[in-house]
């Protein structure tokens, strides 16, 4: 396991290399990106990887770090520059409490109730129809599902092949899309990734493509899986009847900070994605610190966020994020976010041009209780119940050996 997110490695990289060109990569074969300028393809020691010419191996829940793969490219692609944090300003919702639904400080595979169930490394999760919860349960390679009251079964065990599963998109009753980042061979690279379709009521998975990049951001439009793929910076949408790939938004192996059409966006380690009802994609841009909308005709805009880490709750054009990780969306529209770097849980009210925080005092670690003393820790993925009264919080080791972090909690709204 690498270190957490060394933002001063990735300055210095960036300071080094500023003044040389750069060259995107090659692109991908589905979608027909590729590089055009620049000198040279440099990975640096960026967020949580170790770089080298042309890309690393970085990635959260196991294999260390936020770092991108493939190449920078020319100035149109610069990630951008990072600062020292300055002083947060916090604005905690009030009445909220955070409990534990399910889970330890142990590690294992045991199902039960509450604290007597055990997970390994649970990184995402994601609300069905009945409103219990799938949770992928990253190092013991299952997905677990998890009432309402607590109580952990295990409908899919997993299968050869199925390892470190991250990405999940419900698509019609129980059939579950799951993004796993190593491959049947057990390769788990910047390219190694899979996309599975989980019968949970069969307790069976079907292979539908591998090696196709790190897409740990999946949503279902009722055609087409949206992928967010954080180590080569863009969004592509694959037919899961045709399995035909095309683009969404960004620029393979492209990382930067642009609004505008499609092909003209850039994205830095885009990590989540959910859907609006109207359509938007709504994107958490984990390296830009931002959450980003697509439109259903491709145009990209900024929601929230500055570009720059900080912590900073109010104005949408003022609010600002360290590393955020997980989406989700109510029924009115309020977009809910883990923001993983700041330990903190929030909620951007588009209408009122409002971001506040519901949950965390900014330290890692655990503990239940009122909104503005919780603790939480890997908190990766998130999801929320249409009313927005409740925010379930996948809060894992971030991919850090074997911390006491195994659990999955609950956000309660007054």
């Amino acid at each position: 396991m690498s270190q957490r997110h060394p933002w001063a490695l990735l300055v210095a990289a960036f300071t080094i290399i500023g003044a040389s060109g750069y060259a995107c990569g090659s692109g991908s074969p589905a979608d027909g990106g590729g590089g055009d300028g620049g000198d040279v393809a440099m990975g640096g020691d960026g967020p949580g990887g170790h770089g080298a010419q042309g890309g690393n191996d970085g990635g959260h829940a196991g294999d260390g770090g936020m770092g991108g793969d493939g190449g920078m490219g020319g100035e149109d692609c610069l990630p951008p520059s990072q600062s020292d944090l300055p002083n947060p300003v916090v604005d905690y919702a009030p009445g909220v409490t955070v409990t534990t639904l399910a889970g330890s400080g142990s590690s294992g595979t045991a199902d039960g109730t509450g604290a007597l169930a055990q997970f390994d490394n649970p990184v995402n999760l994601l609300l069905d129809a009945s409103l219990d919860l799938a949770v992928a349960d990253f190092e013991n390679g299952t997905i677990r599902r998890v009432t309402s009251s607590g109580v952990v079964t295990t409908p899919f065990a997993g299968t050869t092949g199925f390892g470190r599963p991250f990405g999940l998109a419900f698509g019609m009753g129980d059939n579950l899309f799951v993004q796993t980042d190593e491959n049947t061979l057990g390769n788990n690279g910047p390219d190694d990734g899979s996309l599975w379709r989980v019968d949970l009521g069969a307790g069976s998975a079907t292979l539908l493509l591998q090696n196709v990049g790190r897409p740990r951001g999946l949503a279902f439009t009722g055609s087409a899986l949206i992928l967010s793929d954080v180590k080569h910076h863009a969004l592509r949408s694959l037919n899961v009847s045709t399995q035909d790939l095309s683009l969404v938004a960004g620029r393979w192996d492209c990382p930067g900070f642009a609004d505008g059409p499609a092909e003209q966006a850039r994205f830095y380690v885009p990590y989540d994605v959910t859907l609006a009802a109207n359509g938007d994609r709504i994107v958490v841009d984990a390296g830009n610190h931002s959450i980003r909308r697509i439109t259903p005709s491709g145009v990209v805009s900024t929601i929230a966020g500055t570009g720059q880490p900080g912590m900073v709750d109010g104005s949408l054009a003022v609010a600002q994020f360290h590393g955020p990780r997980g989406v989700a969306i109510d029924a009115a529209g309020i977009i809910y976010v883990s923001d993983v770097d700041n330990r903190r849980i929030r909620r951007i009210d588009v209408a009122a041009d409002r971001v506040d925080t519901l949950a965390g005092n900014g330290i890692p670690g655990y503990a239940d209780g009122a909104g503005s003393t919780a603790q939480f820790f890997g908190m990766e993925g998130i999801d929320v119940l249409p009313d927005g009264s409740v925010v379930y919080v996948a809060d894992g080791n971030e991919g850090q050996g074997d911390p006491p972090y195994h659990r999955v909690r609950v956000v309660t709204l007054p």
